[in-house]
């Protein structure tokens, strides 16, 4: 069996075994790594520039004690929803109102929270009537069309007497 060879900040090596060490390249920033490979090239920048190290959504540019620019993911509470040199922002904290029909999503490491659409509606002739509870897309309040009444095998239609 051989041991693998930690490289130093800023090298990799992508040969089990090997004790050659190869310096990331300036642009790599956020490599997506299949398991058991052993290249780590998170550093974006060996000029200590920020805007040289573009991270993907989701990711922000953090300077390490080294001068060296890593992307790291943004911490919960916060997202980035395009690619560049800027910082994480801070998620909207309260749901505000949303429509009829939509209910307040989440916030995710690439997306602020907001409005979206309920998925809970049954087809046919329904329609959502109010808004839904927060982070619940499943809980819209629904009826159906004047003149239709939810029948026992949940189907809105025409009431006949």
């Amino acid at each position: 069996s051989t041991a693998c060879t930690s490289c130093p900040l800023g090298q990799y090596t992508d040969t089990a075994g090997s004790t050659a060490c190869t310096f990331c390249p300036v642009s790599d920033s956020n490599t997506v790594l299949s398991p058991g490979q052993n290249k780590s090239c998170s550093y974006c920048s060996i000029a200590g520039d920020p805007l040289l190290c573009s991270c993907t959504p989701g990711f922000f540019p953090l300077l390490s004690p080294l001068g060296l620019y890593s992307c790291q993911p943004c911490s919960p509470g916060s997202f980035k929803a395009v690619p560049g040199a800027n910082n994480c922002s801070a998620c909207v904290s309260s749901p505000s109102t949303c429509g009829v029909g939509q209910y307040w999503r989440a916030c995710s490491s690439t997306a602020d929270g907001g409005c979206a659409d309920c998925t809970n509606k049954m087809p046919g002739n329904t329609v959502y009537v109010g808004s839904g509870y927060p982070y619940d897309r499943d809980s819209c309040p629904w009826d159906c069309v004047g003149g239709n009444i939810l029948t026992m095998d949940e189907e809105c239609s025409v009431f006949c007497e």
